[in-house]
């Protein structure tokens, strides 16, 4: 009975390595193919590559489109920045990472007899490999507001000192007709009573001192009715304010020996003519900066220099080369650069991290759809 057990214990443990040896039994080949159809009963994904857009909302304010602008500081207090013409200010920006499969980043997975389950996204970019856990499609996030910071020494460093004119030219040409300016004054100080009156009604609305037999919930709506009339009576004398939106987009520079600091010229930008294009010479140019810590690629190289024996590990995956491989990306502060002003964003750039390798073995990993990089591992 003894020699029994004996002998079944080798065979039953030969079993099991040759079960866990079927369950590895894959191979993953760098590849120039890009291809999302299932090829000779394998796959081909791809390493993510980071592209950054960026959103840049600015406001136009056309004064010419509003009748009293000349009476804004008489009736109602306000001083303009300007009265005639149109004038731009960039109001917001958001800086956010897109990933794309790397061109030069695509394998192809041979499962052959084992029971490999891999899950890409609509790109090609790894989403899962044996997992049974439900794999919502991600939705497309909207782009992070970036933070607006004080100048910082990139903004001096790309512009020179801006001297302003203190000296402004009044013109005291008054041969405009009487009867029209009498006319546009009255028009003017009715429009201006009438702002008095909504802004009359709010305060009564705020304070509790409207009278009427509405609820709670329409009283807000009348509120609101209130704000959207005052704020288009304002235009008469402040000018007409309308957004637009443009949209750029950046892709990160990389290579063996990746750079800490990238800036590109974006845009230019002029207060009279907005967002315009490199030709429009006297317009000021408005950068944009990457600049990366490389955290990851210096431990990585560190890691790389070390003896083989330091590091058993890292001997027996460069002995086993035909893995998966994900990214780990790097922290990247985007930065938007105008003369006034800076705009800055983190944000996660996946060429400028390292490639690693999983193991080759049996297990299950799940992988974050935005960045890229691995969120959970577990062998099985």
């Amino acid at each position: 009975m003894k020699n029994i057990r004996s002998f079944s214990t080798p065979i039953l443990l030969l079993c099991i390595v040759l079960l866990l040896s079927a369950c590895s039994r894959y191979s993953v080949y760098p590849t120039k193919v890009r291809s999302s159809r299932i090829i000779g009963g394998g796959m081909v994904y791809a390493l993510p590559k980071t592209v950054v857009r960026v959103d840049v909302l600015v406001e136009k304010t056309d004064y010419d489109a509003s009748p009293y602008v000349e009476y804004a500081e008489e009736l109602l207090g306000i001083v303009l920045d300007d009265d005639e013409g149109a004038i731009h200010k960039i109001k917001g920006v958001s800086i956010s990472a897109i990933n794309k499969p790397d061109p030069e980043g695509y394998y192809y997975i041979e499962p052959k007899f084992s029971n490999l389950s891999v899950q890409l996204n609509e790109q090609g970019l790894l989403r899962s490999i044996n997992s049974d856990s439900l794999m919502t499609k991600t939705e497309l996030s909207t782009p992070k507001q970036a933070e607006k910071v004080s100048k910082i020494n990139l903004t001096d460093l790309l512009y020179e000192p801006m001297d302003y004119d203190d000296e402004e030219e009044f013109d005291d040409d008054n041969s405009s007709s009487a009867s029209r300016s009498i006319s546009l004054s009255d028009r003017a100080k009715a429009a201006a009573e009438t702002i008095m009156d909504i802004r009359t009604k709010k305060r009564e609305i705020l304070y509790g001192e409207f009278e009427s037999e509405y609820d709670s919930k329409m009283i807000s709506t009348v509120y609101e009715q209130l704000e959207q009339q005052e704020q288009k009576y304002l235009q008469l004398f402040t000018g007409v304010k309308t957004t637009y939106n443009e949209v750029f987009y950046i892709e990160p520079e990389a290579s063996k020996m990746i750079v800490d600091d990238q800036t590109v010229e974006l845009f230019r930008f002029s207060e009279d003519k907005g967002i315009v294009d490199s030709s429009v010479v006297d317009a000021p140019i408005v950068y944009c900066n990457l600049r990366c810590e490389n955290e990851l690629y210096v431990l990585n190289k560190y890691l790389k220099q070390k003896p083989k024996n330091y590091f058993k590990y890292v001997s027996k995956l460069r002995r086993s080369p035909k893995t998966f491989r994900y990214r780990i990306p790097e922290q990247v502060t985007v930065s938007l650069i105008t003369p006034q002003f800076t705009y800055q964003q983190q944000i996660k750039v996946a060429q400028y991290g390292p490639v690693m390798e999983l193991p080759h073995r049996n297990f299950e990993a799940l992988f974050d759809e935005k960045t890229g990089e691995l969120i959970y591992y577990k062998n099985k």
